[in-house]
């Protein structure tokens, strides 16, 4: 069973609330500690799928944004312009035609010319009843404190309406349904606590998967 709200944890992350949603869909999660900075494989040539997701988010986090990237522009920059950032391995993993394939889209080009763009933007947010009623059993509304969620919210962009929250996700999907079920309750918390940080609606929010090269909207 969950727990009840007299034992809500004071901090979740992200990525804990939704394994708690999935859980709550019967499906089976577990939780990981870091390993050591000296044991990590950071420098081996077999990189583990979340070395490698830690890659692509180290890269889309430094790449220009100035304009759309050919495969020859983003293949370039990874070889000349990652060393301060990306070790060996991290860079030989990222498939230059992944990153240009990410402008290829129409979501990409409206970010390009957006009014401002945020990158790997912290999230500290205070958790709404309505989000905590979804993960833990027998929830009811308390007077104390609360809990609060943090994470990093991968890149969003402005436009004159709202904000468009953009998650990158390079893990192995079957279909798109599978992705949206796995990672939209995650999206729903980030757009919560951007709304309330920017005073304005997150008006679409998507997931773009470097597997399958696709922009998924949630």
């Amino acid at each position: 069973a969950y727990k009840t709200y007299t034992e809500i944890a004071a901090k979740y992350t992200a990525t804990n609330l939704a394994a708690l949603k999935r859980r709550d869909n019967g499906e089976r999660c577990e939780l990981y500690v870091a390993r050591p900075a000296f044991i990590r494989d950071t420098d081996s040539k077999k990189l583990s799928g979340k070395r490698k997701g830690d890659a692509y988010h180290k890269l889309m986090e430094h790449i220009p944004f100035d304009k759309p990237l050919s495969e020859t522009e983003a293949k370039d920059y990874i070889i000349n312009c990652t060393y301060d950032f990306l070790s060996d391995a991290e860079r030989e993993c990222i498939i230059p035609s992944d990153i240009s394939r990410f402008f290829n889209n129409d979501i990409a080009k409206r970010m390009l010319s957006s009014e401002r763009i945020y990158r790997e933007f912290p999230i500290f947010h205070r958790l709404s009843d309505s989000i905590l009623s979804q993960v833990i059993d027998n929830y009811q509304q308390t007077e104390s404190d609360g809990a609060y969620v943090q994470g990093i919210a991968d890149m969003f962009f402005i436009e004159n309406d709202g904000i468009v929250l953009i998650d990158y996700k390079t893990d192995s999907f079957s279909d798109e349904e599978k992705l949206t079920e796995d990672y939209s309750f995650q999206l729903k918390v980030y757009a919560e606590a951007l709304r309330k940080a920017f005073s304005m609606p997150v008006k679409e929010m998507y997931i773009y998967s470097f597997k399958r090269c696709s922009m998924v909207k949630i």
